[in-house]
Parts: C-alpha cells; sequence; structure tokens
C-alpha cells in the first residue's frame, strides 16, 4: 500500500545517502558524525554484516556493512566510502541498557537537506504482518530516498527483496497516479 501523505509528513534536515545504487536518507537529529571510510579493527565476532570497531572520541564503535545488512554482496572498503555513527539512543538501542552508537557504512553522502520540499509517500513495509510503514522522499529531481528506520537493518532477514519490491511498487503506484 502507498499513500501520498502530507498529514504525517516528517519535517526537519535529513542526511542522504545511498547504498546499492539506492538512495536512504535519516534524521539528522539520529547522526552524530559522518566518518570518511576506515578499516574497522576486526573482532572474532561474526555476526552479519559486522566489520569490526572503530574508536570515535574515545568509544569503540561497532561498524556495520550497510551492503551486506540490505542483502547485498559484501565489498571492499572504497576511499569515497562513508561510515555514518548513529547515535544509538535515538535510533536501535534505545530500548538497551547499554546503549551505545553504531556506524553503517554506506556508497555515497549526497548531502544534509530539510524534507519540507519533498513529496513524502507512506510505504507499507512488504514483509510485515502489522501497519508499519516507512517513508519516501521524492526531491526535484524525482530522486527516490527511503527512510528506512535503522533498527530494520539489524533484523535478521535480508532486506534487499523487501527494500526493491517496496521501491518497485512504489515507482509503480506514483506513475500510475501522477
Amino acid at each position: 500500500m502507498i499513500k501520498k501523505d502530507n498529514i504525517d509528513k516528517p519535517t526537519g534536515y535529513y542526511l542522504f545517502y545511498t547504498l546499492g545504487g539506492h538512495g536512504f536518507c535519516a534524521s539528522i537529529e539520529c547522526v552524530e558524525v559522518v566518518l570518511g571510510a576506515a578499516t574497522p579493527t576486526a573482532m572474532p565476532v561474526r555476526e552479519k554484516g559486522f566489520l569490526g570497531v572503530l574508536q570515535v572520541h574515545e568509544q569503540l564503535i561497532p561498524v556495520f556493512s550497510g551492503f551486506e545488512l540490505l542483502g547485498l554482496s559484501p565489498i571492499p572498503l572504497d576511499p569515497s566510502q562513508r561510515i555514518i555513527v548513529f547515535n544509538g539512543s535515538k535510533t536501535v538501542f534505545s530500548d538497551s541498557e547499554n546503549i551505545q552508537n553504531v556506524g553503517l557504512l554506506v556508497e555515497d553522502i549526497i548531502g544534509v537537506a530539510s524534507v519540507e520540499s519533498y513529496k513524502h509517500y507512506r510505504l507499507n513495509f512488504p514483509a510485515s504482518d502489522t501497519e508499519e510503514y516507512v517513508s519516501m522522499f521524492i526531491d526535484e529531481q524525482n530522486q527516490k530516498y527511503i527512510h528506512l528506520p535503522l533498527a530494520k537493518y539489524f533484523e535478521k532477514i535480508s532486506l534487499q527483496k523487501d527494500i526493491y519490491e517496496l521501491i518497485n511498487n512504489a515507482e509503480r503506484t506514483i506513475l500510475k497516479n501522477e
């Protein structure tokens, strides 16, 4: 289900980035810092997408590959990639006693912008049994950005199929309605 939605339209500034050739965004309020690609220190833990840890401002940050978390093939680190450090208390770990920040390796940073001028759509998440929605923003150049809650990256499922289904369904519906 897709719904053009201005009533519950998010406001404020968002960080826009790419993963696997698709656009994503996150509220800037959840972002601590954006780092250049760095090689994390490997750890004996091998969770899906876990690359290791980085020391950022005297704190060890677990770093995950956004590519692997979306079900894409792992790719080698490249200087053009970025690591977004998200505030753990405002995202994935908000219900945990051991709140920590988390790093997400992404393809590229598009920039920071207010979403006020973007078209906004609420999309029903394909694999969800509940009324769970994600937002999609479309800019003036018709670029599409999914606001995927960070917690979705860390579910024990492959999101690749769901993300592609979400984007393809949205594109078909938007084209049909415009």
